[in-house]
């Protein structure tokens, strides 16, 4: 048991970072994605113009 616990721990502690690093990139992806739209409709509006 002494041996299986910090190994528990540290499953449970790089499973959660990998999940928040996900998410974290998911977020950031969503935000460049919606801005280069908006860069890309603002271009193509300036361009129609």
């Amino acid at each position: 048991m002494p041996q299986m616990s910090p190994s528990w721990w540290m499953m449970i502690i790089i499973s959660t970072t990998i999940m928040l690093m996900y998410m974290i990139s998911i977020k950031f992806h969503n935000i460049n994605y919606k801005m280069t739209l908006k860069e890309k409709n603002m271009k193509y509006k300036n361009w129609k113009w």
